[in-house]
């Protein structure tokens, strides 16, 4: 794990850098995506290209998860694309999304991105509060899907 930013004595944003890393965020990141096994979250770590993540810790321990990637489509130009974001149920309110997200902002103004993107499920109407009225965010586009199996 590789700081990205000390925030206080207690709190400091990181990199994750291994599977160790990356297992040690199971617990955050399983309250997102309880479909899926930590099995199956740490081989989808491996296989999305250039996927990274930032954590924020309270007194070294994981409390928020943000999982994203660069990537380029003809829409949304090279862009910072955000898979997961989460913050631990028993933390939430406390502005750690905010303070996880604000830091992936930076991080796609330093690789010189176009655009920040995420999806968000319609049911997750205070996400979608969030994302608009705090971080300056707004809806763009509906997403549409199909099953093939």
């Amino acid at each position: 794990m590789r700081e990205v930013k000390r925030i206080s004595d207690e709190l400091m944003i990181a990199e994750l850098e291994s599977e160790v890393d990356f297992a040690h965020s199971w617990p955050v990141v399983q309250e997102l995506r309880a479909s899926l096994s930590e099995r199956e979250f740490l081989k989808f770590v491996q296989d999305i290209p250039g996927y990274r993540a930032f954590v924020a810790l309270k007194c070294d321990k994981i409390v928020s998860y943000a999982g994203f990637a660069a990537q380029v489509n003809m829409y949304e130009g090279h862009h910072l694309f955000v898979y997961e974001l989460v913050t631990a149920e028993h933390q939430r309110l406390q502005g750690f999304g905010k303070l996880l997200l604000g830091e992936v902002e930076v991080e796609a103004r330093r690789t010189r991105q176009e655009m920040l993107v995420l999806t968000s499920g319609l049911a997750r109407v205070d996400a979608h509060r969030f994302y608009e009225e705090k971080m300056g965010m707004e809806k763009k586009s509906f997403v549409f899907r199909k099953e093939l199996k």
